[in-house]
């Protein structure tokens, strides 16, 4: 858990994507570029990826981050 002076808050999210038709599209190199965008882009949040798992047909991403990193 994060804190500051009179706050204590966590907050997590949990992000999925799905290929359209839930198609098998993400191959092996696919994967990999998936994982260095999705980590790149929490890290510009001032975040931290929880889990990250790739699967041929979607993808889950469980994030934690500052509350006002993130709008959604």
């Amino acid at each position: 858990m994060k804190s500051k002076i009179h706050v204590v808050f966590e907050c997590r999210y949990h992000v999925l994507f799905w290929t359209k038709y839930r198609r098998k599209a993400i191959t092996p190199p696919i994967n990999v570029r998936v994982k260095e965008i999705s980590h790149a882009e929490v890290t510009k949040l001032r975040g931290e990826v929880i889990e990250l798992e790739v699967m041929p047909d979607n993808v889950h991403l469980l994030l934690s981050c500052n509350h006002n990193s993130v709008s959604i």
